[in-house]
């Protein structure tokens, strides 16, 4: 029987062990202050995720937003933070609190927050007046808007509050993402550029912008500017043979877009009654033109999806059945 202060083994645990703390109430806070019973900082304090936890960070295992509990300096959660998660840390020890808050501050991560409390009796952060304050800020800013568009234009109709200029605002903000300042501002101006660029190059182009927003909402919930910033954060944390593979993932993609593109082109022109049918005066070359508008992007589709298949396969192999050896 093992008694208190003293290893499964029997063998009494000396005091700057791990185990003989079983039995006592550690003083956290000096133990990040160095004056605990280690010689140094704390054992588990060593300036990066623990490795099998940086196992399941570089595997994508882990997504949406984190509670890092017990954080100490969060190398963890600093980590995931870099990544684009958003983070909240909570300690015991206000001087490790401190430094992890330090450590965010000085790697630009405004999206780690860190607070020292007792998560047995933490009940989360009251955020009513955090969302007061921003109503009030964004109809002060919106009026702001409206009442220099009347000045500017001389003149104003129920089309500036219709359903259509209250979607298009939605419209940008989520294509850019609320999480980042910028965002919204990139979501705008791509939305801007659907609208007058590109609703001059194709009548298709309300197409387009809604499979575009529906494409952000389901695979990259932060927006543009997120995805921007979590694509960064990846590709400074991989090494040589993952970026090769991220650019041709990249060119892939772009092959299908622009296979889809050209489909949806093709399909649409060939649906309009000017284009509807294709007289040849040779025998057996009825349509070939509408034929031939069409393999282009077909190659472009099947190859880009081709590749996305064989790159999934590889992140996601099929597990061995039993008794395959």
């Amino acid at each position: 029987m093992s008694t208190p202060g003293s290893t499964p083994g029997g063998a009494r645990a000396g005091p700057g062990s791990l185990a003989g703390m079983a039995d006592d109430v550690m003083d956290w806070d000096s133990a990040y202050r160095g004056e605990a019973v280690f010689e140094g900082p704390p054992p588990w304090n060593i300036g990066e995720p623990q490795p099998e936890l940086a196992t399941l960070i570089d595997s994508g295992a882990i997504s949406g937003a984190v509670l890092d509990a017990g954080c100490g300096h969060a190398e963890l959660g600093l980590t995931l933070a870099a990544r684009g998660h958003d983070v909240v840390g909570i300690d015991l020890s206000p001087t490790a609190v401190a430094a992890a808050t330090a450590a965010a501050a000085e790697r630009g991560l405004p999206n780690a927050t860190f607070v020292a409390d007792d998560i047995t009796a933490f009940t989360g952060y009251d955020v009513s007046y955090v969302r007061f304050l921003q109503f009030c800020l964004g109809a002060f800013f919106a009026g702001i808007a409206g009442a220099l568009s009347v000045i500017n234009f001389e003149f104003v109709s129920s089309e500036a509050v219709s359903l259509a200029s209250s979607g298009g605002v939605l419209i940008a903000v989520v294509l850019g993402g609320s999480r980042y300042f910028a965002g919204p501002v990139a979501g705008a101006i791509a939305y801007v550029l659907f609208v007058s660029l590109f609703s001059t190059l194709s009548e298709a182009w309300m197409f387009y912008l809604g499979a575009l927003f529906l494409l952000v909402i389901r695979f990259v919930p932060d927006g543009l500017a997120g995805g921007l910033v979590a694509l960064g954060a990846a590709w400074r944390h991989s090494e040589r043979n993952q970026r090769i593979a991220t650019i041709a993932h990249g060119l892939s993609m772009s092959s299908v877009a622009i296979g889809a593109v050209g489909l949806v082109e093709a399909l649409y022109r060939s649906a309009k009654p000017e284009h509807a049918t294709t007289i040849s005066t040779i025998p057996g070359q009825h349509g070939l033109g509408q034929i031939e508008s069409l393999t282009v992007p077909l190659i472009l589709l099947l190859a880009g999806v081709t590749v996305l298949v064989f790159f999934q396969r590889r992140r996601s192999p099929v597990p061995k059945r039993k008794g395959d050896d």
